[in-house]
């Protein structure tokens, strides 16, 4: 499962992607953020990385 908020905190945006990942009894959560934007090609790369090492 895999979520984008967009918005803007006390005057400034930011970007959050959050990518959930059910292994077996194992659930790995990764949580990318930045100001006003996610590479989300990265966050991809990131959770298949994580996910990989999770195994």
């Amino acid at each position: 499962m895999s979520r984008q908020l967009r918005g803007r905190l006390n005057g400034y945006p930011y970007a959050l992607d959050l990518v959930l990942v059910r292994q077996g009894d194992r659930l790995l959560s990764l949580v990318h953020t930045g100001l006003g934007t996610v590479d989300v090609r990265r966050t991809v790369e990131l959770a298949r990385a994580f996910a990989g090492m999770a195994r």
